[in-house]
């Protein structure tokens, strides 16, 4: 499919050209997403279903992944449309409204540093410090048991986090083909544990894992019962044990899987890169969901049965209310109870390294996001041009990559060392980032008729477009996970500070757009006629 710029366009994109080059595989955006969704997401997801007296886990994941695929759809169908890097940005601006679409995408620019600063602390306390916790337990070594509290605090993560955006960000700018070929070694070695710890919890038997349990706990607790008794702590607490089954829990904790699975889409940030655009990102996108959400699913139906449920939530529970409790040296994540699954000590380690991939490249992912999505801002104009500048010998954008890498510091500073922001305080702006763009899938099809009509993706369902479909779908579940973040304080989202931030970043972004088209005019630049074409190859 070939796109041609009219005159007036071509005198006024700041370039003719991206300069990023298409290399990026099916396969490639696969893997991609999956890391952005991430296996090792299950940790935070258990620990925080604690608060959802009754909710289901596996049935909340699965809800999550039907709303993952109508959003997975929605924009692999937008990206075939318009495949250029920059995503919701490119997707807004051009169908919907050039103030509204940027607006939006600084909005979800700006809460993805915050995510970038986030995922790259969780290296430390949630793949370094468990790692060395787990390593502790396995190898009897009480050294590498108080290492694994050093590591988990503020200042270790923090130097941890920073050394690893410094990292990723060295990786990204030296070419996507080194990234993809790091991610795809990482990923044989994550999706390798992974696979292992499954086919462990399906055969292993509760009592194994009790027995395991309390022989690892009783130095710490005086108990030989360690088990129960953390059980029968967390009740006398005011843990609310054995709930009936809620469905409206079940949906109100919906929003926390689904702030995994749903990012199944951000592949669409570097479509510019990425060969058989149509069905490359159909195929990573739909298929990131399919494979996570299978092993989601299995992971914490089998683990509830091995570690049992009431046990999960139970330590859960004290660990988020009552830490001083738990008299174990170790924080009672997934990940370390699946290194209890077996004595044999390569095998733990395996498991162990496993987990940790999982969140070594999630970080790396927000920072392909975030690069992509600034410099398809500066190819519009809307950036002083030094940051469309890409590398002749790497083909990357150098300077968007510096600039995302110091907001994710920033970032894991105040993540480390505040407590203004929690896990979802993101989740509210970039639900909204979602909902416009599903609002601009749904009415490609009768705003940009003749675009639509030859995009390649004019497909109908009872001669109904199943772009409009499946928007359509998305906009309904998206309004659904808004109001449960707006009216449920147990999603962290709806705070003070979170929904000041939100109402500032997008007054920010609003100041931002019309102080740059304002700069173009004075340079004898009409931006206004840039949305009116498709952005650059």
């Amino acid at each position: 499919m070939g796109f041609v710029l009219t005159e007036a366009a071509q005198k006024t994109f700041v370039r003719k050209a991206s300069g990023l080059v298409r290399e990026v595989s099916g396969i490639d955006v696969l893997i991609f997403n999956v890391f952005m969704i991430s296996i090792g997401y299950t940790l935070f997801m258990v620990e925080f279903w604690t608060m959802y007296p009754g909710a289901s886990l596996e049935l909340a994941i699965t809800i999550a992944c039907i709303v993952a695929i109508f959003q997975g759809l929605t924009y692999a169908l937008l990206a075939s449309a318009y495949p250029r890097s920059g995503g919701d940005y490119v997707y807004v601006t051009r169908i919907l409204n050039p103030t509204l679409g940027f607006v939006m995408s600084w909005n979800f620019f700006v809460w993805e540093l915050f995510y970038l600063g986030l995922n790259a602390a969780m290296v430390g306390f949630q793949g370094v410090a468990p790692l060395l916790a787990g390593l502790g337990v396995v190898a009897n070594n009480p050294g590498l048991l108080s290492m694994s509290q050093w590591a988990g605090g503020p200042t270790p993560s923090f130097l941890m986090a920073t050394a690893a955006i410094i990292f990723y960000g060295l990786l990204l700018a030296s070419g996507m083909k080194n990234y993809f070929t790091f991610q795809k070694a990482i990923f044989a070695i994550a999706i390798a544990s992974t696979v292992l710890v499954v086919a462990l919890l399906a055969v292993t038997s509760p009592e194994t894992f009790v027995t395991r349990f309390n022989t690892f706990a009783q130095s710490y607790t005086g108990s030989s019962d360690s088990y129960n008794q953390i059980i029968q702590t967390a009740i006398a607490d005011g843990y609310g044990a054995n709930a009936p089954f809620s469905l409206m829990e079940t949906v109100a904790f919906f929003v926390w899987p689904w702030l995994a699975v749903g990012f199944c889409v951000l592949s669409g940030s570097f479509s510019g890169e990425v060969k058989n655009i149509k069905k490359s990102q159909i195929f990573g996108i739909i298929g990131s969901v399919i494979v996570t959400g299978i092993l989601f699913v299995m992971l914490t139906f089998l683990g509830g049965h091995v570690f049992g449920y009431q046990f999960i939530g139970a330590a859960s529970y004290l660990m988020l209310n009552n830490p001083g409790s738990l008299t174990i040296p170790v924080a009672p994540w997934y990940s370390f109870f699946t290194a209890l699954l077996t004595d044999n000590v390569v095998v733990n380690v395996f498991i162990l390294v496993g987990w940790f991939c999982w969140f070594l490249l999630l970080a790396a992912t927000v920072f392909v996001f975030v690069s992509r999505t600034a410099f398809a801002w500066a190819m519009d104009g809307l950036l002083p041009n030094a940051f469309k500048y890409v590398s002749e010998r790497y083909r990357t954008p150098i300077n968007t990559i510096i600039l995302s890498g110091i907001g994710g510091i920033l970032f894991a500073a105040g993540i480390e060392y505040t407590t203004w922001l929690g896990v979802l305080s993101g989740a509210l702006g970039i639900a909204f980032a979602f909902l416009f763009t599903s609002v601009a899938a749904l009415v490609f099809p009768f705003r940009k008729r003749d675009f639509y009509k030859r995009s390649g993706v004019a497909w109908e369902v009872a001669g109904v477009p199943l772009i409009s479909i499946v928007g359509g779908l998305n906009v309904i579940a998206l309004l659904m996970a808004i109001y449960i973040m707006i009216v449920d304080p147990r999603a962290f989202a709806n705070s003070p500070t979170s929904l000041t931030l939100v109402a500032l970043f997008l007054l920010a972004g609003l100041a931002l757009f019309y102080v740059m088209k304002y700069v173009r005019k004075r340079q004898g630049v009409d931006v206004n006629l840039i949305f009116r074409e498709i952005p650059v190859e």
